[in-house]
C-alpha cells in the first residue's frame, strides 16, 4: 500500500513539472514575461513622451495660429486705421479749409425744389463754385473719395456726385449732417452702406467751424471701401485662411469666402458658427462652418469698434502637428521594434541558460539525480552564481541520497540481525523460564525431604528414649550409630553448601539475566549449574533416608541395652534435635532458594515478553526500511 501511494505521489510530481513548463513553452515563460515587460515600459515610455510632444505640438499649433492671426489682425487693424486717419485727415483738412470759411447763403438749396436737379451742373455762385472747384480737385486727387459734399446751416447744398439730386433734399436732416452736429470739431463716422454698383461706402463728416467758433455747416466724405476690402480679401491667414470685417451694428462689411453674407446681418446667417460670434469682442475660440471647423481669432478696432475675425481650417492649424506625430508614431513603431528585437536577443542571452537549468531542475524533480547543469558563461553574474549554486546543491544531494542509501542498507541488515538475535533470546528466555521451573519443583522435592528427615529425627529421638534400658548393650551399634550420625552431619553440611553454591548462583543468573548479555548465554550456564546441584542436593538425600535405616536398626537391636547406655543416649537425643534444627534451617534456606528460583523465572519470562516486543520492533524497522529504500530509489544518482 506505501509503495503505490509513493509511486502514486512520483507520478505526481513528475506531472507537476512536465505541466509547469508546457505552460512555459505556450507563453508563461521569463523570456515572453520579459519581452511583454519592455514591450509594456517602451510603449508606456513612447506613448507619453507622444502624449506630451503631441499637446505641446498641439499647443504649439493653436498658439502658432494665434500669433500668426494676431499680427494679421493687428496688421488689418493698423492698415484700416491709417486708411481712416487718412480720410479723416483729408476731411479736417477740407472743413479748415479757408475756401469753406467763406460759405454764406448763396448756396443751392434743393429742399425747396420737387424736381431732381444735377447738382455739378447747376449755375452756382462764385463762392459756391469756389468751393465746388476745391472738393473736385480733393475728389479727383484721392481715389478713394467716391463724393465729396456739404451742407450749409442755411439748407444750402453741393456735391462733386449728385448728378439727380431728388426733388426736397435737405442737408440738414441726413444723418451724416445731424452725427457731426452732434459731435462738432472732429471728423464723425457714419455706418457703412452698399452704394449703387455693390461697394461699400462710407461718410466721414466734420462740422466747419470758424476760428471764431461760427458753425457754418457739414463737409463729408463719401470714402469707398473697395481698395479696404480688397486688401482684406487678399489676406490669407495660412493657406486657406482669410479674414472678415464685420461693422459694430452686426453687418458683414467684407466675407471674402462668402460674398452673399456682405451687407448681411450676422445674426441673420444660416451659418450658425458665424453667428454665434456676434457676442464675442476678442479673444479665440473654434467654430463649425462649411461643414468643418474653423480655429477663429475676433479682434476689435478700438476706433470704429468693428471687428476683425481671422478665420483658419483647423486641419491646416493641425496639419504640421499631425504630421509630426504620425511621423512619431512611424519613428516610436521603429523605436520600438529595435528595442525589442535588442531585447529579444539580450533576453535570449539571459533566458537560455535560465530554460536549460529549468529543463535539468525537471529532471531533477522526476528523481534523476544525473543531471549535469552547465553555464558556459564569461561574466560571473546571477546566473552564473544561481547556476553553480545548483550543480553544488545536485552535487550534495546526489551525495545525501547516496549516504542515505547505504544507510540504509546498513540499518536494514542490523535490524534483520536484531530480529534474528531477538528470536533467539526470546527462545533461550522461555528455555531458561522452563528450566527454572524444573528447579523450582526439584527445590521443592528437597524441603519436603528434608521435612521428612526432621520428622524422622523426631521418632528417633522418642526411640532412643525407650531404649535406655538397654541401650548398654548395643554400645558398638551405638558407636556405628554414632559413625553414621557424624557422615549424617557431614552430609547436611555439604548439602548446606550446596544451598549456598545455589544462592549465590541464583544472585549471578539474576544479573546476568538483568544484563541480558551474550543473548542470555550466562544464564544458560547458571540454570545447568542450578540443575547440578540440585541433583547433588537429591542424591544427599537419598544417603540420609539410608542412613536413617540403618540407624532405626541398630536403634531396634540395640533397644534392650539402652538402659544402660542412658547417658550416651540422651546425648545422641541432643545430637538428633541438632540434626532437627539444622534440617529446619536447611528447609528454611531451599525455601529462600525455592523463591530465588520463581525470582528467576519471573525475570525469564519477562526478559520473553521484552524480546518478543524488540523482535516485533525490528521488524517495524525493517518495514520502515523497506519503505526508506523505496523512497530513496526514487532517486537515480548513477
Amino acid at each position: 500500500m506505501s509503495r503505490n501511494k509513493q509511486c502514486k505521489r512520483g507520478s505526481q510530481a513528475s506531472d507537476r513539472p512536465a505541466s509547469f513548463l508546457a505552460r512555459l513553452s505556450i507563453g508563461y515563460s521569463i523570456r515572453n514575461r520579459l519581452l511583454w515587460l519592455v514591450f509594456f515600459i517602451i510603449f508606456t515610455i513612447l506613448l507619453i513622451i507622444a502624449h506630451i510632444a503631441g499637446w505641446r505640438l498641439r499647443q504649439l499649433s493653436i498658439n502658432t495660429f494665434h500669433e500668426q492671426s494676431q499680427k494679421s489682425t493687428m496688421l488689418v487693424d493698423y492698415n484700416i486705421n491709417l486708411f481712416f486717419e487718412n480720410a479723416m485727415h483729408m476731411v479736417s483738412t477740407l472743413a479748415s479749409n479757408p475756401v469753406v470759411y467763406a460759405i454764406d447763403s448763396s448756396f443751392n438749396t434743393y429742399y425747396d425744389r420737387a424736381e431732381k436737379s444735377d447738382v455739378t451742373t447747376a449755375m452756382k455762385s462764385p463762392v459756391e463754385q469756389q468751393v465746388f472747384d476745391l472738393f473736385s480737385s480733393f475728389d479727383l486727387n484721392n481715389q478713394d473719395f467716391v463724393c465729396v459734399f456739404m451742407g450749409t446751416t442755411y439748407g444750402g447744398y453741393t456735391s462733386t456726385c449728385d448728378a439727380a439730386l431728388s426733388g426736397g433734399y435737405d442737408p440738414r436732416k441726413r444723418p451724416w449732417y445731424t452725427v457731426a452736429q452732434a459731435n462738432p470739431g472732429r471728423p464723425n463716422i457714419a455706418q457703412a452702406y452698399q452704394s449703387t454698383v455693390g461697394e461699400a461706402v462710407i461718410a466721414i463728416s466734420q462740422t466747419v467751424d470758424t476760428p471764431q467758433k461760427e458753425n457754418l455747416g457739414v463737409v463729408s466724405v463719401e470714402v469707398t471701401l473697395k481698395r479696404l476690402t480688397d486688401y482684406i480679401s487678399r489676406l490669407a491667414v495660412g493657406k486657406r485662411g482669410y479674414v472678415m470685417l464685420i461693422q459694430d451694428d452686426g453687418t458683414i462689411l467684407a466675407d471674402p469666402h462668402h460674398q452673399e453674407f456682405n451687407f448681411r446681418q450676422v445674426k441673420d446667417l444660416p451659418a450658425q458658427g458665424l453667428a454665434d460670434l456676434q457676442g464675442v469682442t476678442a479673444g479665440t475660440c473654434a467654430i463649425d462652418l462649411d461643414g468643418e471647423q474653423w480655429e477663429v481669432r475676433v479682434h476689435t478696432i478700438s476706433r470704429l469698434n468693428w471687428k476683425l475675425i481671422a478665420l483658419i481650417p483647423s486641419s491646416e492649424v493641425f496639419a504640421e502637428y499631425k504630421r509630426i506625430v504620425r511621423l512619431m508614431l512611424i519613428a516610436g513603431v521603429v523605436i520600438l521594434l529595435f528595442y525589442l528585437v535588442f531585447t529579444y536577443f539580450m533576453i535570449n542571452r539571459i533566458a537560455r541558460p535560465i530554460s536549460r537549468v529549468a529543463r535539468e531542475m525537471e529532471r531533477i524533480a522526476t528523481g534523476d539525480l544525473t543531471a549535469d547543469i552547465q553555464c558556459h558563461r564569461r561574466s560571473k553574474d546571477e546566473i552564473y552564481v544561481l547556476v553553480h549554486s545548483l550543480q553544488s546543491m545536485v552535487q550534495r544531494l546526489r551525495e545525501t541520497i547516496g549516504e542515505i542509501h547505504r544507510s540504509n542498507e546498513n540499518l536494514s541488515s542490523i535490524s534483520q540481525q536484531v530480529n534474528a538475535t531477538s528470536q533467539r533470546l526470546a527462545q533461550d528466555a522461555s528455555s531458561q523460564a522452563s528450566a527454572t521451573e524444573e528447579v523450582s519443583t526439584t527445590m521443592e522435592q528437597i524441603r519436603s525431604a528434608i521435612e521428612q528427615s526432621a520428622e524422622n529425627a523426631k521418632i528417633t529421638t522418642a526411640n532412643a528414649t525407650e531404649l535406655q534400658v538397654g541401650i548398654s548393650q548395643i554400645q558398638e551399634q551405638a558407636a556405628y550409630a554414632s559413625d553414621a550420625n557424624a557422615l549424617i552431619n557431614e552430609k547436611i553440611g555439604l548439602i548446606n553448601e550446596i544451598a549456598t553454591q545455589t544462592n549465590l548462583l541464583s544472585l549471578n543468573a539474576s544479573v546476568e539475566a538483568a544484563r541480558a548479555g551474550e543473548y542470555g548465554r550466562g544464564f544458560a550456564v547458571v540454570a545447568a549449574e542450578v540443575r547440578n546441584l540440585a541433583e547433588r542436593s537429591r542424591q544427599v538425600a537419598e544417603g540420609i533416608i539410608d542412613l536413617s535405616d540403618r540407624s532405626k536398626a541398630l536403634a531396634d537391636v540395640a533397644a534392650e541395652s539402652l538402659q544402660a547406655i542412658v547417658p550416651k543416649v540422651e546425648t545422641n537425643v541432643d545430637l538428633v534435635e541438632g540434626i532437627v534444627t539444622a534440617s529446619q534451617e536447611q528447609n528454611t534456606g531451599t525455601e529462600q532458594i525455592n523463591i530465588a528460583v520463581q525470582g528467576i523465572a519471573s525475570i525469564a519470562q519477562s526478559n520473553a515478553t521484552t524480546s518478543s516486543e524488540l523482535a516485533a520492533a525490528s521488524e517495524s524497522m525493517i518495514a520502515q526500511s523497506q519503505i526508506l529504500t523505496e523512497a530513496v530509489d526514487y532517486f537515480k544518482i548513477d
